[in-house]
């Protein structure tokens, strides 16, 4: 019996240090893309992720590997970085392709990459499953988060902010 507390109390620390890791990363992420701190923060947070830990958490540390090429000079480094940040994110895609966070993480990552690149092939297909799915995120930041990039990006059709206005209020506008 004492064992089987114990299992249950250890499996409730992980899970809510998991869901404090993420509400951090969440915070960061936004901010990593123009303040290098915000990135290098990010990066340490999640350095310790591998590809057995939950999906969002790997496609944010794919996320951020892939962030870390804009504060750096060598070419041949910002490539390794896109690289290695993509396959973590595919990975991460590949073990949860259902889950909206994830997506937007791609989404934010393919619409912001140079198109040289070749990491834009799931924009419309990312764009509309996150259309689709907003109003069932139960997260309110995460559904902020995910309203305000889309409404913000050159991506969304008049139809699309329509659905983008019904499903985060009336509060949020293009």
């Amino acid at each position: 019996m004492k064992a089987i507390l114990l299992l249950v109390f250890i499996a409730f620390i992980n899970n809510s240090y998991g869901q404090s890791l993420l509400n951090s990363v969440r915070g960061l992420y936004s901010d990593a893309a123009v303040q290098e701190d915000s990135a290098k923060k990010m990066f340490r947070m999640l350095q310790r992720i591998t590809e057995t830990d939950d999906a969002v958490l790997l496609a944010y540390k794919g996320a951020v590997t892939m962030v870390q090429a804009k504060y750096t000079f060598n070419p041949i480094t910002k490539f390794l970085c896109f690289k290695r940040g993509k396959n973590l994110v595919e990975k991460a895609i590949s073990r949860d392709s259902a889950d909206i966070e994830i997506r937007y993480l791609r989404f934010t990552l393919q619409s912001n990459l140079p198109g040289f690149l070749g990491y834009s092939s799931q924009l419309k297909t990312d764009k509309d499953f996150l259309v689709s799915r907003c109003p069932l995120i139960t997260d309110a930041v995460l559904r902020g988060m995910v309203i305000n990039f889309l409404l913000s990006s050159e991506y969304c059709n008049s139809e699309d902010v329509k659905k983008l206005q019904h499903a985060g209020g009336s509060s949020i506008s293009r």
